[in-house]
């Protein structure tokens, strides 16, 4: 037998082995569940202890995921104690032990939040940025809401969900994003985002979003931020006829963009832009292509 078959055939024995613990793990995890009614409870305790967050579900489960055995949590809702409504609801939640970012980070407690078909509202008011219930008094003072400060520490992932977003500021009409990805990585001084947007066909391919936020995040005025939005295969003639408030857009055209821009609180302080577009109609002085 030559060396890269012996090779193959221990990698391809020790990926079996691993499938095979990872499989035993669940089943007994799924058995530990079903035969230990007061666990369920416990996990959602400690859940809240390290959020400061209450948690509801309808059911729990485990299963072997992706990043290794997980616990589902069923028709999940997230709450701020004290308040009324719930903030955010998900078709299902995930709670897990991330064996790939272990190995990476070298780190045995690496833990992982992941929502499914989560349901986010994000208001923009005088004073910052917040999550808000979505109850019949999520847009008032008493309604669930969460300033971006109050967010707690620790890793979410949102999956397939849809964020409303309404300007308090103005007279704006809400606008809302479908078929969301988004993760939120939070540490006491920052905040780190990367999500993406699967577009309609008439819009383009996919929107793609990185942004960091550095300092007191009770404090915007005073955050450093930078951020870089990029748009495969975009369509400008639909983009156009989505805000027809941007008049300089142009009618026609198909391509890819990227933006990128960092400052602090309102400020910029550098802002560039890259296009590779083609088929590109401009609108003239007198409206005409």
């Amino acid at each position: 037998m030559s060396r890269a078959r012996r090779i193959w055939k221990w990698a391809a024995a020790l990926a079996g082995a691993v499938l095979v613990v990872l499989a035993v793990a669940v089943g007994g995890l799924r058995l530990w569940l079903e035969h230990s009614p007061e666990i369920p409870p416990e996990v959602v305790a400690r859940m809240e202890r390290l959020t400061g967050l209450r948690f509801a579900f309808a059911r729990l489960d485990a299963r072997l995921g992706l990043d290794g055995p997980e616990l589902v949590f069923r028709d999940a809702s997230i709450m701020v104690p004290g308040q009324h409504d719930a903030l955010i609801t998900a078709r299902a939640g995930r709670v897990g032990f991330d064996v790939w970012r272990s190995l990476k980070t070298r780190r045995l407690a690496a833990g992982r939040v992941v929502l499914e078909g989560a349901r986010v509202f994000v208001y923009l008011t005088p004073g910052g940025i917040e999550l808000r219930g979505q109850g019949e008094l999520a847009a008032s003072a008493s309604g669930a809401h969460l300033t971006l400060g109050q967010l707690p520490v620790g890793r979410v992932r949102i999956e397939d969900s849809s964020i409303t977003v309404q300007d308090l500021r103005g007279a704006a009409r809400p606008w809302r994003i479908d078929r969301v990805e988004l993760d939120l990585d939070r540490d006491p001084s920052a905040l780190t985002l990367s999500g993406g947007v699967r577009l309609p066909e008439a819009l383009g391919a996919r929107l793609d979003v990185q942004a960091r936020l550095e300092g007191d995040l009770a404090v915007p005025s005073g955050l450093a931020w930078e951020a870089e939005v990029t748009l495969a295969h975009a369509s400008l003639a639909g983009w156009t006829a989505l805000v027809p408030q941007w008049p300089w857009l142009p009618p026609e055209g198909r391509g890819d963009l990227q933006v990128s821009a960092s400052g602090r609180g309102a400020d910029l302080a550098r802002a560039s832009a890259s296009f590779a577009l083609k088929r590109v109609v401009m609108i003239g002085p007198a409206g005409a292509p």
